[in-house]
């Protein structure tokens, strides 16, 4: 690979017709292979946007403006004719910096990581373009999906029609080149991280078969699709297929999806299901002026096109807007990226995709390898033609295993175990005093029945005695009347948000704070998670936490019996002990476990406040900014502060980019209140801050961290101007596609027979079914060498035990360290240290965490405000309440006012919360 062939990126302003009308996607794709139809494919490629890279050979297009005519779509139709303009841009992508990358050690880490993003995307388009070009692929975002095992595997059928395909996703990393001679590091590298992942689709097909594919009893079953075919064509209208014609008339059906229609002479494509007629072809009538009246449609082909139906008793489909009916057997799903599911899948196959792509780590290791060496569909077949070579084996690194924490308990010595302890353990500090709580039930079937409920509440009160927690017998176990009355109205409506449910359930939850002042927790047992008890639970904790401030509340779900929630009692008091306080009227909160050997930076001595933050975007509208700070030196609990902020960057003329505003914009005044709550605590102010962020990819490190950073040193001067506490920051990411595998691990077969009467003394007689997978690494593995980006310190991280699926390391850049650390002799090793640690203090469950504790904790306080909005304004996003046919600036402006109305309450919602006791507790887990 020369340098002379390397691109330069031109920009093309976007393009507009004299309407100002913007171009369509696939007209402007086309106009720009009409301009570049005498240069070779190879020399240059276009983003389908505005950027258009060419090799520095090609000298004709720079700073051209031309008139270019796209060919008609269909026969007879006219020509698209449109202007092009394309300017040079001063940006040239040198393709060697790929082959040996040149670590700029003048940059600071999120200047280097920047550095590279040009090269990542002029690969990822790349990437993209192949798939767009090819038949057999699908290009879906960043990733590259094929519909059969010709990329990767075969095709899973799910539910409703749809199929599981599979394929790969890959991102350029540059790494540093691990360990050399003299102890000093070979040169950066250039690496792709692959990684298998899957969509949803509808393969190509009749809505005939559609129809068998809905009405079969087992998914993929040909016998039992061609069964159900041939008879629901015939008999679509009886009875038996009622649930069947409910299910085309939603998006599990037919609605909204893309299809093309072929009868006679006419062919249309790209048509969008608008719904079906609720008579059959042969019976639906409209007005038609060429055969003087009302005709039914099955006459109108007749003497239209000629056409005799062959299944005149199945409804016609209503296309588009102005629902055109035709005949379903004219009918055809497309295929391919047409109808592909976008965004968060439906819970009708979620559970299914999940379970399929949680294969063992060997298996995807295999499939991964099966993509990068198909040379015809793998990302080389992309990158080879614009002179970028492709290894055909993964890369080798040294990793190493951390030491597991010790924890400790109320038993006192080091346990035994520092996971799956929940059976065995004594609260470490428990309240010191009798605990007052109370029951409500929200059961709406005839089981569980109040002797039930009772014995519950009794085996609560003995397993709380048992982990060392002093609990008095429930003060009430009931059914609350209004607040149910409410809630079971709505449950039998099938409703899915009330604004008058809250009312009820406010009246019922004063009831019982006035008549039990000294109550610290109410549990609540619901059977089912429908939308409307999902309502409830958002309800229930808005008003508690919000409003209230005198109790905690913890949710039992007993949909499988109240003998089966009694089984969960030992993992529920992991849940319950953080949300009391160990006093009656504190706010420090009780805590299970311990670190026995915390790394000496955590040690009370040093005076260290561990802090996470956070950022969810689209919750009602708006986002929702998250941060916590370490109560103590226990890092059990964490005090809380939740913010909602605009969802867009505003520009000087307040008018919106699309893109997500990332950066925490009342960072300082978050902090403030943290560390006021700190010094309350423990008297004085901390000495070191670590700051774990989570959400910020590698393109945002700049804006974000840069302005984080002013935003933390600003709080630290409010609190007082000589106050200046040694501070790291560590960004975590998960989102990321890079793997781990032991390098000779692999699936083992196991000896064990089923359920054979094995009576070796760890199997108790059970089956062993299939081998362990020697290829998932062990908790605690951290990797540097070789792996890590050169530009900073950044580590990857396996903190979880894989149980299901491959283990997803975090990837953690430190990306600022306080000088003082650094002279006492702090490291990376430091860090990787601490981290895994706090991975084990996760108080909602008794494993290990894949991620820093208090940056999972940050998401769950960013998850908590999106329950507060949930529970005020319903789900719908603000642009759902727009109408089309305002104008943009009118739109800009009613989305600006309904943004700051949402923002403000939620704002003002957690101001109140903040005052509360309750702050300090693990409320919000």
């Amino acid at each position: 690979m020369d340098k002379d062939k390397d691109p330069n990126a031109k920009k093309m302003p976007k393009k507009k017709g004299e309407d100002e009308r913007e171009v369509p996607k696939g007209v402007r794709k086309q106009a720009v292979e009409v301009l570049l139809k005498g240069i070779p494919r190879t020399d240059w490629l276009h983003d389908g946007n505005n950027l258009l890279y060419t090799r520095k050979t090609v000298t004709a297009l720079q700073d051209l403006r031309q008139e270019v005519e796209v060919p008609p779509s269909k026969p007879g139709g006219r020509p698209f004719p449109l202007t092009l303009e394309v300017r040079f841009e001063d940006r040239e992508i040198d393709l060697a910096w790929l082959h040996a990358p040149k670590a700029d050690k003048s940059l600071d880490p999120a200047e280097a990581m920047a550095s590279m993003s040009e090269h990542r995307r002029f690969v990822q388009v790349a990437i993209r373009t192949l798939a767009q070009e090819r038949e057999e692929l699908i290009a879906q975002g960043r990733k590259v999906i094929c519909a059969d095992r010709r990329l990767v595997c075969d095709a899973v059928p799910l539910k409703y029609g749809r199929e599981m395909w599979f394929g790969y996703i890959g991102q350029v990393e540059i790494v540093n080149g691990g360990p050399g001679v003299g102890g000093r590091l070979n040169p950066a590298r250039a690496t792709l991280s692959l990684n298998l992942v899957a969509s949803v689709g509808l393969p190509d097909m009749s809505v005939i078969d559609l129809l068998g594919k809905l009405g079969a009893k087992k998914p993929g079953e040909w016998w039992s699709e061609e069964e159900c075919k041939k008879d629901v064509v015939w008999n679509y209208w009886n009875r038996q297929y009622q649930t069947l014609r409910d299910s085309l008339h939603g998006e599990l059906g037919l609605r909204r999806l893309r299809v093309r229609a072929e009868y006679g002479e006419v062919k249309v494509k790209g048509k969008l299901v608008y719904g079906l007629t609720d008579k059959p072809a042969k019976s639906y009538q409209f007005e038609c002026e060429e055969m003087g009246g009302k005709v039914d449609v099955a006459a109108y082909f007749k003497h239209k096109h000629g056409l005799t139906l062959q299944y005149p008793d199945l409804p016609c489909v209503q296309l588009g807007n102005a629902r055109n009916c035709i005949p379903m057997e004219y009918i055809h799903v497309m295929g391919g990226e047409h109808n592909l599911a976008v965004g968060k899948l439906r819970p009708e196959f979620q559970q299914e995709v999940t379970r399929r792509t949680a294969m063992p780590p060997s298996q995807r290791r295999d499939q991964i390898m099966q993509a990068l060496n198909n040379t015809q569909l793998g990302p080389s077949a992309a990158l080879k033609p614009k002179g970028i070579d492709v290894a055909f084996e993964m890369l080798a690194v040294t990793g190493r295993v951390l030491e597991t924490p010790k924890l400790k308990d109320g038993y006192g010595a080091a346990m035994r175990e520092s996971t799956n302890y929940s059976n065995n353990f004594k609260s470490l500090a428990p309240p010191k005093f009798q605990v007052s709580w109370g029951l409500w039930t929200f059961t709406t079937g005839h089981s569980p029945s109040e002797s039930h409920i009772k014995w519950f509440a009794d085996q609560l009160t003995k397993r709380c005695y048992q982990k060392g927690l002093n609990f008095s017998d429930a003060k009430f176990v009931e059914w609350p009347e209004e607040a149910f009355n409410s809630y079971f109205r709505c449950h039998k409506s099938r409703e899915a948000f009330s604004p008058d449910m809250g009312n009820a359930i406010r009246k019922d939850l004063k009831r019982v704070a006035d008549a039990h002042k000294d109550l610290k927790l109410l549990v609540i047992l619901l059977d089912n998670s429908e939308a409307i008890t999902d309502h409830l639970y958002k309800l229930v904790k808005l008003i508690t936490e919000t409003e209230m401030g005198t109790f905690t509340t913890q949710f039992v779900n007993c949909k499988k019996g109240i003998e089966d929630a009694e089984k969960k009692l030992n993992n529920l008091m992991l849940k319950i002990t953080p949300k009391l306080p160990e006093m009656p009227t504190g706010c420090r909160a009780a805590h299970n476990v311990a670190l026995s050997e915390p790394h000496p930076l955590l040690r009370k001595e040093e005076a260290t406040m561990i802090m996470g933050a956070d950022v969810t975007h689209k919750v009602a509208g708006i986002s929702v900014a998250g941060v916590v700070g370490s109560v103590d030196s226990s890092y059990a609990s964490y005090f809380h502060q939740i913010r909602g902020q605009s969802p867009y960057t505003l520009n000087t003329l307040k008018q919106r980019h699309r893109q997500s505003e990332e950066r925490i914009i009342d960072l300082t005044s978050m902090t403030c209140n943290i560390l006021e709550k700190w010094k309350s605590m423990n008297n004085k102010l901390p000495e070191t801050i670590i700051y774990y962020r989570d959400g910020v990819s590698d393109g945002q490190f700049i804006n974000v961290l840069k302005r984080e950073l002013n935003l933390l040193d600003d709080a630290f001067k409010k609190i007082s101007t000589t106050y200046d506490p040694k501070l790291v920051i560590i960004v975590g990411q998960k989102r990321h596609q890079t793997r781990l595998w032991m390098q000779d691990g692999g699936l083992q077969e196991d000896k064990g027979k089923g359920k054979g009467k094995d009576k070796g003394k760890d199997d108790k007689g059970k089956g062993k079914g299939k081998g362990k997978d020697t290829a998932q690494v062990p908790p605690g593995t951290v990797a540097s060498e070789g792996i890590a980006q050169p530009s900073h310190l950044n580590f990857f991280l396996v903190s979880q035990l894989g149980i299901q699926g491959t283990s997803v390391p975090c990837h953690y850049h430190i990306l600022h360290m306080d000088k003082r650390l650094v002279k006492k002799g702090i490291t990376v090793d430091d860090f990787e240290t601490i981290t895994f640690q706090l991975c084990h203090m996760y108080s909602r469950a008794d494993k290990s965490v894949g991620y820093a504790t208090p940056a999972y904790m940050a998401d769950h306080v960013c998850e908590r405000g999106k329950h507060y909005l949930e529970a005020n304004f319903g789900s719908s996003d603000v642009m759902s309440t727009h109408g089309s046919s305002m104008s943009e600036e009118k739109q800009d402006e009613n989305l600006r006012k309904q943004i700051e109305e949402r923002t403000s309450w939620l704002n003002d919602r957690a101001a109140q919360s903040s005052r509360l006791k309750l702050n300090g507790l693990q409320l919000y887990c």
